[in-house]
């Protein structure tokens, strides 16, 4: 059974992934398979409209330039700040830390897409409800791996 955790007065938080078989998440910076056309037009039909939250690495090495950021708020995360890009447009800058984000956007009816990497899955993970994770045929080397974050909780976080 896949819960729907509430953040607030209505944010809803979903992570969303991308894995091979054993759950390999990344390979030197970047997929270790070939992009799949139906993964990135999935990822564009469930995002658009939401605030999506990636690493600094994920935006710099798979996702920037892309153009499945039209009509998203997304938020590059790295220890030094969070910066704010809307509809692909550098727009302004957070102090860094989750719980600065989450005080943000909590009071508004929101999902937020959780799309890596794994240290920026494991930072949400108090936060997120559901996992939206598809498991691709890769079986190949990696050197960033998915937490196994997406099983049953038995608690909620507080």
């Amino acid at each position: 059974m896949v819960r729907i955790f509430l953040v607030g007065d209505g944010m809803k938080v979903i992570g969303i992934a991308a894995v091979g078989r054993s759950g390999q998440l990344g390979l030197g910076g970047v997929l270790p398979w070939h992009h799949n056309g139906g993964d990135l037009r999935r990822f564009r039909e469930l995002t658009t409209g939401k605030v999506v939250v990636l690493g600094s690495v994920t935006f710099d090495n798979i996702f920037f330039g892309m153009p499945a950021w039209e009509d998203r708020l997304v938020l590059r995360m790295s220890r030094e700040h969070t910066q704010l890009y809307d509809s692909g447009a550098l727009v302004g800058y957070l102090r860094p830390g989750v719980l600065r984000i989450v005080r943000e956007f909590m009071v508004k009816p929101i999902e937020v897409w959780i799309a890596g990497g794994a240290q920026v899955y494991e930072a949400w993970r108090p936060y997120v409800g559901r996992w939206d994770i598809t498991v691709n045929e890769y079986n190949g080397g990696a050197d960033t791996w998915m937490p196994h974050l997406w099983e049953a909780r038995e608690t909620s976080p507080s």
